[in-house]
């Protein structure tokens, strides 16, 4: 997110750090699924797949990042 509202943003967009993120998953030893809440009707109807698609790549790089491929 912004650090200001709870936006829902994909991962590595906003003000997260997600090499820390996903680092700390990692020594910790976290296995488990990786998901995300998105907001209905952020994306024009048009674009909706091609964004669910891109939000599942990012998903899987972060799994990647922390758990490996």
């Amino acid at each position: 997110n912004k650090a200001k509202l709870d936006d829902h943003m994909l991962p590595f967009t906003g003000v997260t750090n997600w090499d820390r993120f996903c680092s700390t998953m990692k020594h910790i030893g976290y296995e488990g699924d990786v998901t995300l809440e998105l907001v209905y009707g952020a994306f024009p109807d048009e674009l909706a797949f091609d964004a669910m698609v891109f939000a599942r790549r990012l998903a899987e790089q972060l799994r990647s990042k922390i758990i490996g491929g």
